[in-house]
């Protein structure tokens, strides 16, 4: 959770939106980071390369609520 947490405020200071959920994984608790809410898919899409540009892998777009 400490990492997730620590991503999430590295992304906070780079002016994106970010958070940690916590969800279930094959082997116990995980913690993800989440960035957005996005008004539209294009916005969500830039700021999914915005984050690649940065070095930040294994992005998805995800609709609201999932």
């Amino acid at each position: 959770r400490s990492e997730a947490e620590e991503e999430a405020k590295r992304l906070s200071r780079r002016g994106f939106s970010a958070r940690v959920e916590p969800g279930a994984g094959p082997r116990g608790a995980i913690y993800r980071v989440r960035v957005g809410p996005f008004a539209t898919r294009e916005e969500a899409t830039r700021a999914s390369e915005r984050l690649g540009a940065e070095g930040r892998r294994d992005t998805w777009i995800v609709p609201p609520g999932q």
